[in-house]
């Protein structure tokens, strides 16, 4: 085994070793040559390898809250068919985020209703110039979609 000395006098030359001799700091580039590297972070990760097709499935069920059933289906419903109202990114991204937050409130044994009403409440004014006929390209038909989806989440409230 080395000694400290013997390796800092090594080939005549004096050089000031790190304080843990022998160790090896951490990598911050991996360069693979022999195959891929995957790195899944996350809950519920799935993976498929070399497959011509894959079905996989996961059961993660949760119970609704009583009385947050029909909002549940009403948000879901609507998250299926967001892409058909042509909103622009940043409104469909608010959308999106704030009825998860509703669907992971509402399978709490007793949801916060102060988070569910302001939640609902961003979703309906995010909606309404749709419901209006205001946005670009906007047809009759989604208009009425809209305010549809605005009158049942008014209504499927439980409070």
């Amino acid at each position: 085994k080395w000694s400290a000395s013997l390796l800092r006098t090594l080939s005549g030359c004096r050089w000031k070793l790190p304080p843990s001799v022998g160790a090896i700091p951490a990598a911050t580039t991996v360069n693979n040559y022999n195959g891929p590297v995957v790195t899944v972070n996350g809950d519920h990760a799935q993976l498929a390898w070399d497959s011509q097709s894959v079905t996989q499935t996961q059961a993660n069920s949760e119970q609704i809250a009583a009385g947050y059933e029909r909002l549940a289906q009403v948000l879901a419903d609507m998250l299926a068919n967001l892409p058909s109202f042509q909103l622009n990114e940043n409104d469909e991204a608010e959308i999106r985020e704030n009825t998860n937050i509703v669907l992971q409130e509402v399978v709490k044994p007793e949801p916060d209703q102060s988070i569910v009403r302001r939640c609902v409440t961003l979703i309906k004014g995010l909606l309404a110039p749709i419901s209006a006929g205001l946005e670009k390209a906007v047809t009759g038909e989604m208009a009425k979609a809209a305010r549809d989806i605005i009158e049942t989440l008014g209504t499927s409230l439980p409070f």
